[in-house]
């Protein structure tokens, strides 16, 4: 009996006893075939010629871009990237072929709302739309599946053909008004309490009367309510909003009452009169922004800001460094006249003579002049846009940080946080700091120059953006803000 109850006993103790911890299974390597395609869930992904930090950087893959893996794909050597773990991976992106890092990569391309910029400026773009994108760029962009035809509601119960970018299941519609259908488009109409377009200030759908006012600094006229045009804004009275967001031939919007509101005294607001937003009542209607139209003008129509026609003066015998692949150098500061060299990249031209004022151009939507200089010998006129007085930022230049640690001496860094990059500069102008983000930060490589709200420069290229703006003492601040998984190795 002694033996069996012991025998019990110990029994007990082994199923009462705890279990062993389990170690972690290790997570699976994904498995590659040739052929899959893949696409970046990185602000920027290094594409280089070899699988190591060490070989040269093809160029670098943007948010959402796709490539094909190819044979023999895996590099069987696994290393980390911002706690990733991951290995080198063969792929083809466009023409060329290389290594990534298969850690900021996935089977699914990213949704919508990650791929695409969705901040508008008035005039110029509502996102990658604007006054020159067409029906089958607009597929490139969103995809078919996001692309319909839809009419265009314009008042007084008539509507034209138009097309639709349907934005997932929410109620969220994006209209195009074109001038040329499915090849011009003329207007982007926006409506939906979910629609996630904003302009680079922050203005967009439910943005309250409030903050409006106090953008703009004065008080805002507006329509009645009850009828086809109701609650659409008709005036800035002067104010701040008055250039950047001027009426009808760069931006509209219609603002209606949000619950909770006294139904009375809307009473009052009703028919198709004008009224202002400092009359008392105006404030306990809980007025927003419903809707908005963002006109398109074509970039020669485009009326220039106080930043964009300011003329430079240039020191006789200053030093500039080219940021142009190749600059034309002409003998008179004319687009037509007659080419006296293609001045390559990083190259240093001497100011011949005073240019002031200068004679102006807009080339890419940059404004700059026409400046005179000496380049081997030769004199004669380039654009300004493309020069820098710092030199210019080398081939395999990864960011800010890259490019100060190679001029340290001659340029001054902030302190970013989160790993974002602040660099200041003197002696340039807005456009002349955007070339030179562009050549020293690959993801804004095919950027285009935008003057936002401030008269600044605010670029996006997926989840990174970049700000220049004009500071006191001919200085200029570039600021670069970056989300995880920029500049992947």
């Amino acid at each position: 009996m002694h033996v069996l109850l012991s025998l019990f006993a110990a029994i007990s103790a082994v199923q009462q006893a705890p279990l062993p911890a389990t170690a972690p299974t290790p997570q699976a390597a994904p498995i590659y075939t040739p052929g899959m395609k893949l696409y970046v869930n990185a602000s920027g992904l290094a594409f280089r010629r070899g699988p190591s930090l060490e070989t040269e950087r093809i160029h670098y893959i943007t948010h959402g871009d796709e490539v094909t893996v190819l044979e023999d794909n895996r590099v069987p050597v696994t290393f980390e990237a911002e706690g990733i773990k991951g290995h080198w991976l063969f792929v083809q992106h466009g023409a060329y072929k290389g290594y990534v890092f298969d850690g900021f990569l996935s089977p699914e391309p990213p949704p919508l709302d990650s791929r695409i910029d969705w901040t508008f400026v008035p005039g110029a773009r509502v996102g990658p739309i604007t006054a020159t994108t067409d029906y089958e760029a607009l597929v490139t962009i969103f995809g078919a599946e996001h692309v319909v035809d839809a009419p265009v509601e314009l008042g007084e119960g008539e509507t034209e053909p138009g097309t639709a970018i349907v934005i997932g299941q929410s109620e969220a519609f994006t209209t195009i008004q074109w001038t040329v259908y499915r090849e011009q488009p003329k207007a982007v109409h926006i409506r939906g309490a979910n629609s996630p377009w904003k302009s680079l200030d922050g203005i967009g759908i439910g943005t309250p009367l409030a903050t409006l006012e106090k953008r703009n600094g004065k008080p805002i006229d507006f329509a009645g309510f009850g009828w086809d045009y109701a609650g659409t804004v008709t005036g800035w009275n002067g104010g701040a909003l008055e250039r950047s967001y001027a009426l009808r031939s760069r931006f509209s919007c219609a603002l209606a009452p949000t619950e909770p509101y006294p139904r009375d005294e809307f009473d009052a607001f009703l028919g198709d009169s004008m009224f202002s937003s400092d009359l008392a009542a105006v404030d306990r209607l809980n007025l927003r922004i419903v809707q908005m139209v963002v006109h398109l003008e074509p970039e020669q129509e485009r009326t220039p800001t106080k930043a964009n026609v300011a003329l430079r003066a240039y020191a006789p015998g200053a030093t500039y460094y080219v940021l142009a692949s190749k600059l034309n150098m002409r003998v008179k500061p004319e687009l037509g006249a007659d080419l006296l060299a293609s001045i390559p990249y990083g190259a240093q031209v001497t100011i011949a003579n005073e240019e002031n004022p200068g004679t102006p151009l807009t080339s890419e939507g940059m404004p700059g002049q026409w400046v005179s200089v000496e380049y081997s010998g030769l004199r004669g006129y380039v654009f300004d846009a493309y020069l820098s007085p710092l030199p210019a930022p080398s081939q395999g230049c990864n960011g800010l940080t890259d490019y100060i640690q190679s001029i340290s001496a001659l340029a001054q860094q902030e302190a970013g946080a989160g790993g974002n990059e602040v660099l200041t500069v003197k002696g340039f102008s807005l456009p002349q700091a955007f070339v030179l983000a562009k050549r020293a930060i690959p993801t804004f490589a095919g950027a285009s120059y935008v003057v936002d709200g401030s008269g600044g420069v605010t670029v996006q290229s997926g989840a990174s953006t970049l700000t220049i703006h004009q500071e006191p003492n001919d200085t200029v601040r570039i600021r670069v803000e970056h989300a995880r998984g920029a500049f992947a190795p």
